[in-house]
């Protein structure tokens, strides 16, 4: 009887010590409710207000938004996530930036043009991801960091001037290139010796009805909330480290394309100041030989004139020797 008791026991206690592990392992790895956030309820009871507004301004007639999809982004210097909301209205798409400022408001990011597009870039030089209003004109591409914009805002807000740090303006027609000995062409965008795109943004919309009832809103929100905890994947890391790689290899084959390239100039140059230096040497001494040759060619006329004198004074005296003769002897 005791030892039934006594494995009773044992077994009561395996039982707790179970219960009370599977407990703290519950509360250790069970997801949290993101609407235990104020910060997501914040945005939700904006969203909510601001569908309500939109549509009575519509004066009852078909609300015009379509295609309504939300983002939560976690931004370096930035309290709390931005969200990102993004919808069609006449057929083009738009995108809006909502921040929650020091008073717990929900504030619009209204510093860009309204067609604007957001984009998470890899900053090669600082190695760290960041988040930027993209603007298109042409063929020029602005991009903005969002803290910074979020930070002008804010002093717009307040009557307050302040300058926009950190953009950067590319064209998308400037390039650095060069073409190597073998003829092969190789360049880099001016954008990507600074940036690497991700699709960070395009990969984790999330799309959302405000016309839906309460709980399917909800649902939306926190799916949206979730998939800013896996923004970054190991094969969003991935692809851009292989695309870091090709840009490095790709400078660095550049780099010794330029560096061959001036090699090739120094030689050539080195070859043309040898043929340059050849061909005066060769002209300097072809002109002494010549000034020589025309030396010795006087030095000889010279002589055969003094020869030639002196024949004819030889030939003159015999002449007079002989006509001497001639009258001695006729006398």
């Amino acid at each position: 009887m005791k030892k039934k008791i006594v494995i009773l026991l044992i077994i009561l206690i395996i039982i707790g010590i179970i219960g009370i592990g599977g407990y703290y392992l519950y509360e250790k790895y069970k997801q949290q409710d993101p609407f235990e956030l104020e910060w997501v309820n914040t945005y939700y009871n904006y969203m909510r207000e601001n569908h309500e507004k939109l549509k009575i301004n519509q004066n009852g007639l078909k609300y015009y938004r379509e295609n309504e999809k939300i983002e939560f982004c976690e931004i370096n210097n930035v309290k709390n996530p931005v969200m990102l909301y993004n919808y069609k209205e006449l057929g083009v798409c738009f995108t809006n930036v909502f921040y929650i400022n020091d008073k717990n408001e929900v504030k619009l990011l209204e510093l860009f043009k309204k067609d604007f597009n957001v984009e998470c870039l890899y900053d090669i030089e600082n190695q760290d991801y960041e988040y930027y209003a993209c603007e298109i004109s042409g063929n020029m591409e602005k991009y903005t960091k969002i803290s910074e914009g979020i930070k002008v805002n804010e002093y717009k807000n307040n009557e307050t001037k302040e300058i926009i740090d950190n953009v950067f303006e590319f064209s998308t027609e400037e390039k650095e290139s060069v073409t190597t000995l073998n003829g092969e062409l190789l360049e880099i965008s001016k954008f990507n010796e600074k940036f690497i795109k991700t699709t960070i943004v395009e990969d984790n919309w999330k799309d959302i009805n405000f016309d839906n009832y309460e709980d399917g809103i909800k649902k939306d929100f926190a799916t949206a909330v979730k998939n800013m905890k896996k923004a970054l994947t190991e094969d969003v890391k991935e692809e851009v480290n292989t695309e870091k790689t090709e840009i490095q290899q790709t400078k660095e084959k550049m780099a010794r394309a330029i560096q061959e390239i001036e090699q090739k100039k120094k030689e050539e140059e080195e070859r043309r100041r040898a043929e340059e230096e050849a061909r005066i040497k060769a002209e300097e001494e072809a002109k002494k030989a010549a000034e020589e040759a025309k030396k010795k060619e006087e030095e000889e006329r010279k002589k055969r004139e003094e020869e030639q004198r002196a024949q004819e004074q030889e030939t003159q005296e015999q002449t007079s020797n002989r006509k001497l003769y001639i009258k001695i002897w006729n006398i």
